[in-house]
Parts: structure tokens; C-alpha cells; sequence
């Protein structure tokens, strides 16, 4: 998860006080971390469409192991 799934950049850290007038603040209570693309500005955070993503790389991963 280092690419912008929009614009397929390099993502960058971004401080939560950088971010803070762009994400919910919902989200801001849950989360500390974020990346901002710095083509398009979209921002991400480990959320539950993170942890959905890794889950569906760890059963791809799993399915293509030699044995």
C-alpha cells in the first residue's frame, strides 16, 4: 500500500495536523496515521478497508506458495 489507487503515485507520510481539515473527525479520533498522495491530495489511513485488502493479499499469497 505505498501507491495512490487514484492516480497510482508514491504515497507520503502526512502528519494528522497536515490532514486534519481533510478527514472526518471520526476518523481523526481513530486513527494517528496517514498518507497523502501528492498528486491528487487523497488521503489514507489503516482502516477496514486496509485490513480487508491485506486479508484478500494473505489468502493470494497462501493459494501460490510452492509446497
Amino acid at each position: 500500500f505505498f501507491r495512490c489507487r487514484e492516480c497510482n503515485a508514491p504515497l507520503e507520510d502526512a502528519p494528522p495536523e497536515a490532514i486534519a481539515a481533510m478527514v472526518p473527525p471520526a476518523i481523526r479520533a481513530l486513527y494517528e496515521r496517514y498518507k497523502r498522495c501528492p498528486a491528487c491530495l487523497r488521503i489514507y489511513w489503516e482502516g477496514s478497508h486496509f485490513a480487508r485488502m491485506q486479508a484478500v493479499l494473505a489468502r493470494a499469497r497462501a493459494s501460490t506458495a510452492k509446497p
